[in-house]
């Protein structure tokens, strides 16, 4: 049994953590809202009966429904306040993303993820990536445990935005040949539940909505994609480039820490539309070289800096996508070189 003492120290550090992530909503919440207000407001058009959702009355709404479960109970609070929390809740997703995929990263290497300009753009415009990540990444988890039941609530998480994890749900999604075709069942009843749900509370055609909405409204502003600076013929042959290095691993080596952040990688790559706060789906990779190498963590911090002042003065938005080139290219190599060394 546990001591007093014990439990009084517990109950101690439990009042503090909730202090302090109180004190962090309330700084959080004197930020401006941007892209958060879309969303929020497109919940409140849906609760109000003026939308369906993916129509001029809900414009911008780009998630999947399901992502109202978070969205309906914030819309009842200030949205700076309900913009705060959401922030809150991205710090925790992304750090606890790039404490499962680097476990050995420190304090400092955490700290400097959040403070790159990639995560305060995310912050600052209430965006949802970070979400999407920690979804991939306990997708991740669940199947090295061979946990159904976490894996289905996880896809379903990567689903409100599957756009940037889509490599990795299929990488994830590979390794369940070695499970019995009973846990890939249970695996498939939340997903199955929620989206029968969906139909019937959103409407049977909601996803066909969601693709004509998306196809007539594409977002495009200031894109930074591959596809976008160098084109599709050669986005499509760096891709099959880098591809092709390390899809074989997971059948020969198991699925690693490494697939994962080269999937993340790889999908900005393909992805016909990207934005700055995109790149926070780099950063469990960006901390992955720092944990090898600070001169290079650190170049990489300084780099993204540089690349983040010349896209929000407009001045060039090619070193921010440069960045997402090189980062890439340096973990191939140094992942290279670590197992060859090993």
């Amino acid at each position: 049994m546990k001591s007093i003492k014990s439990v009084q120290q517990q109950s101690l550090e439990f009042v503090v953590l909730l202090l302090g992530a109180t004190l962090l909503v309330a700084a959080l919440s004197l930020m401006p809202v941007f892209d958060y207000y879309i969303y929020v407001e497109g919940a409140r058009a849906w609760m109000a009966g003026s939308s369906r959702l993916y129509d001029p009355q809900a414009a911008g709404f780009y998630y999947a429904p399901w992502a109202m479960v978070l969205l309906v109970p914030l819309s009842f609070l200030p949205n700076n306040v309900s913009q705060a929390i959401v922030n809150l809740l991205s710090a925790l997703a992304m750090v606890w993303s790039v404490r499962a995929l680097v476990p050995t990263a420190s304090k400092n290497v955490l700290a400097l993820a959040l403070l790159s300009p990639w995560m305060l753009n995310l912050l600052l415009i209430g965006q949802w990536d970070c979400f999407i990540i920690a979804g991939l990444v306990a997708a991740w988890i669940a199947v090295q445990r061979k946990q159904p039941w976490w894996l289905g609530m996880a896809l379903l998480v990567v689903a409100t935005k599957p756009t940037y994890a889509l490599i990795g749900v299929l990488l994830v999604l590979s390794c369940l040949r070695d499970w019995h075709w009973r846990e890939g069942l249970k695996m498939l009843v939340l997903p199955l539940l929620v989206g029968v749900g969906s139909l019937l509370i959103f409407g049977w055609d909601w996803p066909l909505r969601y693709l004509f909405f998306v196809r007539d409204n594409p977002p495009e502003a200031y894109s930074i994609a591959v596809r976008t600076m160098f084109g599709l013929p050669l986005t499509l042959l760096i891709a099959a480039l880098l591809g092709i290095w390390w899809i074989w691993r997971p059948r020969s080596f198991g699925l690693h820490h490494e697939d994962i952040m080269l999937a993340l990688l790889m999908n900005l790559i393909i992805s016909p539309y990207l934005s700055t706060y995109h790149l926070v789906v780099a950063l469990p990779a960006h901390a992955w070289v720092m944990r090898r190498s600070w001169v290079l963590g650190l170049a990489l911090s300084g780099y993204a800096f540089f690349a983040f002042t010349l896209f929000f003065l407009r001045i060039s938005l090619l070193p921010s996508t440069l960045y997402l080139l090189g980062l890439m290219i340096l973990m191939l190599i140094m992942w290279h070189k670590e197992r060859h060394a090993a």
